[in-house]
Formats: C-alpha cells, sequence, structure tokens
C-alpha cells in the first residue's frame, strides 16, 4: 500500500533524496543519544492484543535498546490481557 505526502507546504525529504534531513531511519541514532543519560528509561509499552510482538520495528527498538543496555521497562495493558493471550503467548516465536 502506498501512502502519500501531505498537502502542507513544508518541504519533503525523503530518505533516497536527501537521507541527511529525512526524518525516516533516524531511530538508532536518536536512541544511542538517549541512552547516553542515566535517567533515560526505555518503556516498552505492550498492548491488548500483544501485536507489538508481530511488528518487526518494535522488536528491533527492543533489542537495540537490550544492545545499548538501556534501562527498560515493560507497561502491559491489563493483567486479564495476559490471561487471555497466554496460550498464544507461550508459543510465541518473534520469527514467523
Amino acid at each position: 500500500e502506498r501512502y502519500f505526502a501531505c498537502d502542507c507546504r513544508q518541504r519533503k525529504a525523503f530518505n533516497a533524496s536527501d537521507p541527511v534531513e529525512c526524518e525516516l531511519n533516524k531511530f538508532d541514532d536518536m536512541l544511542a543519544v538517549l541512552a547516553t543519560s542515566q535517567a533515560f528509561v526505555h518503556v516498552i509499552a505492550i498492548d491488548e492484543a500483544f501485536s507489538l510482538f508481530g511488528r518487526v520495528w518494535c522488536l528491533a527498538e527492543i533489542a537495540e535498546g537490550h544492545e545499548l543496555r538501556s534501562k527498560q521497562r515493560c507497561v502491559l495493558y491489563d493483567r486479564e490481557s495476559v490471561d487471555r493471550e497466554y496460550s498464544r503467548l507461550r508459543v510465541l516465536d518473534v520469527r514467523d
């Protein structure tokens, strides 16, 4: 599916034509900067259906935070969601 740029008059910078100014693909750099602060905590907000674990960019963010030895804290939607999804979570394999 293709998404179109907004029609505002702000100049658009795309990765292929202007990677320095592009706002995409800056995650690693930003996390590295944040991780230098002792006060930084990487909060991992887990949605009710645990669909976070099916999104490769979310897993990459968690792995990068771990690699940088950032403090990481998970916030669950609620305890009942864990109970509801337990049988699926028990066999979760991120390689799928």
